[in-house]
């Protein structure tokens, strides 16, 4: 060598499973001294573990996130990279409900575990599912079934629905009267009508699923209110076409109709109402005392905590007319139900 060269050695172990080496390589300088290099090898095999393959976020309400993990565990002793194939269609534009996963790519360290986490925000009642696929080193891509369920707080009141002519509620009963089985028709109205008010919100502002995506990243422990079914009190069948209803942005599901007919003025009468919680959530509900206040109708409870999943309790609605001092004539009142 020249004087002040540098000349580069390549050195390579090639490791046999199960072994583990320790030698000593010499270096002899031609008229100068000895220098000694300790080499170290170990060969090991690689090998992890995830802990499940399939995440089940359940019922999650449409307009929340909701967070599952799944956790890699690198059980050799060889450092493993990951990574998330098929990041770029997990969120196609024609897709309501959003998923995002941290870290989508990483380096599991030998005999330690990486936490994945997975957040599913649905945006719209309906059921979803999804292959995600996640490749590990040199092996064959795992496949990750993620599946969960849009819904909303709502309530299955023993009424008969108050559907308005030539409504966009008629029109979606015409839909489902054929293909639905009756028991099961006002879930499936009440979910229609959820998502044509989402379909119209994204519609009219593009921003709804991004502000309500960052409201939950924001403040997943807000409490966000849906008025979500209303009772109509009416003694005719006049078509209530004005909804006096809060500004506020919620879907409002069809009316229900309470009719107690002809009532002689001076007598009181009595309906009772069975309410059951159809959902997989404690649900509290609130009805609007001042939406009957002074109309000779009342109720004997009008608010409800936590009422438990498949539960049922019955609600006496009276009507007075003669004690709110009402004239002869048609009396009608519309009561908001607020699911919280």
């Amino acid at each position: 060598m020249f004087f002040r060269e540098t000349e580069k050695t390549s050195i390579r172990f090639y490791g046999h499973p199960g072994i583990k080496a320790n030698v000593k390589a010499i270096c002899q300088v031609e008229n100068g001294p000895v220098y000694e290099l300790s080499l170290h090898g170990q060969a090991s095999y690689m090998a992890y573990r995830l802990n499940i393959h399939e995440v089940d976020f359940g019922d999650v309400h449409f307009d929340k996130s909701s967070t599952r993990t799944l956790t890699l565990t690198n059980v050799g002793s060889v450092p493993l990279d990951f990574h998330f194939l098929n990041l770029n269609d997990l969120n196609p534009p024609q897709q309501y409900a959003k998923l995002s996963i941290e870290p989508e790519s990483g380096l599991c360290s030998p005999l330690t575990s990486t936490v994945l986490t997975i957040k599913f925000l649905p945006n719209i009642p309906e059921r979803f599912e999804k292959i995600i696929y996640l490749q590990i080193a040199h092996f064959q891509p795992d496949e990750i079934h993620v599946i969960g369920t849009g819904m909303f707080s709502r309530l299955d009141i023993d009424l008969p629905r108050y559907i308005i002519e030539n409504s966009i509620e008629e029109k979606f009963m015409e839909e489902i009267k054929d293909k639905t089985q009756e028991n099961n028709r006002q879930h499936e109205l009440d979910t229609l009508v959820v998502q044509s008010y989402v379909h119209k919100s994204n519609e009219s502002h593009p921003q709804f699923l991004e502000s309500t995506e960052q409201s939950n990243l924001s403040q997943p422990q807000q409490q966000q209110s849906v008025r979500s079914s209303n009772i109509s009190l009416s003694t005719s069948t006049t078509s209530l076409s004005k909804r006096s209803l809060s500004s506020k942005s919620m879907p409002v599901l069809p009316d229900y109709l309470v009719d107690f007919e002809y009532i002689i003025l001076g007598t009181v009468r009595q309906q009772t109402v069975h309410i059951k919680n159809p959902t997989n959530n404690n649900i509290t509900f609130n009805i609007d005392r001042f939406a009957y206040k002074n109309t000779g109708f009342s109720f004997d409870c009008d608010r409800i905590k936590s009422l438990p999943p498949g539960e049922t309790i019955t609600i006496t609605i009276t009507f007075d007319p003669r004690g709110a001092n009402l004239g002869l004539g048609p009396i009608e009142c519309r009561v908001p139900i607020e699911v919280r």
